[in-house]
């Protein structure tokens, strides 16, 4: 019986122990993001389309649009990046 619960107690003390490892962790993580005093943080699902225009023409380069909407269809901005 005593075996039983020691090897309870063993098993109890390694996940608690992960447990505080992941917290450790996500402490770092958060400490990175607010690094740079943000006024606002929010975690939050997106739709992130990605598209390729233009016909390469020096007035018409290729480049990469990205939009972004909300899950209930909603737009929230379209980002051009243009090649280096």
């Amino acid at each position: 019986m005593k075996n039983r619960q020691k090897e309870k107690a063993t098993v109890k003390a390694a996940s608690l122990e992960k447990e505080v490892s992941k917290l450790k962790d996500e402490n770092a993580f958060l400490k990175q993001l607010l690094k740079d005093n943000p006024t606002s943080l929010k975690v939050e699902k997106i739709i992130h389309i990605t598209e390729r225009i233009g016909s390469g023409r020096s007035d018409d380069p290729v480049r990469e649009v990205h939009k972004l909407w909300t899950n209930d269809g909603k737009f929230i901005t379209s980002l051009t990046f243009y090649p280096v």
